[in-house]
């Protein structure tokens, strides 16, 4: 984060500067004076708010050309989310939510790199309308691992599922073929009690169940 405040301050500096050397030309003043707004306002646009995002740790991406697919959840491409990351509400967020290492990804200020997040401060998310929430497991009495759970149903009973992608590879002759499978992991939240659901049919015949009582 702090190189975004030093890159900020030499670009407002520069300006400044630039100011005091023009200061005879009204002319020149006006336009610099216009810039300076300008600055701010890119700031402002592109950083603002968000600069608490930047205080995560370098993402390195899976080399594409090992794998047939991706890690990622609904999409390879970046797709924007709402978080709720250092107590504050971030909308239009472009991120990759990755499920293999469980980890949410944005662009770096300059756009040509990936930070991850620290999950210690990301607490609730949104994706394509998927809403994400997360679950301490030392409360369910291991049921569940720590992470993140989308909510599939949110009554007075709550379903959740836990999306997982696990690095596999195929082994055909002398080649090698990596890939990634997804496993959802569906549990059920009912009177402060988590309980595992061995399959989503399972889930609908719950939810069934409920609309006829």
């Amino acid at each position: 984060m702090k190189y975004v405040s030093i890159r900020a301050l030499i670009a407002v500096l520069t300006v400044i500067i630039f100011t005091g050397k023009t200061n005879a030309q009204s002319a020149d003043s006006t336009l610099i004076a216009k810039q300076l707004v300008n600055s701010r306002l890119y700031y402002d646009a592109h950083i603002g708010d968000q600069s608490r995002l930047l205080n995560g740790y370098k993402y390195v991406p899976y080399p594409t050309s090992e794998y047939t697919n991706d890690p990622f959840f609904l999409t390879k491409e970046m797709q924007n989310a709402y978080l709720n990351y250092d107590g504050a509400d971030l909308y239009n967020v472009p991120v990759l939510y990755d499920l293999s290492r469980n980890l949410m990804v944005i662009k770096d200020a300059d756009g040509a790199n990936y930070i991850s997040l620290l999950n210690t401060k990301l607490n609730k998310f949104i994706i394509a309308n998927h809403t994400f929430i997360k679950i301490d497991g030392d409360t369910t009495s291991n049921v569940l691992k720590s992470g993140f759970y989308d909510i599939l149903y949110n009554g007075r009973t709550q379903v959740l599922v836990r999306h997982e992608k696990k690095a596999d590879e195929e082994k055909s002759g002398l080649s090698i073929q990596n890939f990634f499978t997804l496993n959802n992991y569906f549990f059920v939240h009912k009177n402060g009690v988590y309980y595992a659901i061995s399959s989503k049919g399972d889930v609908l015949k719950l939810l069934k169940e409920k609309k006829r009582n």
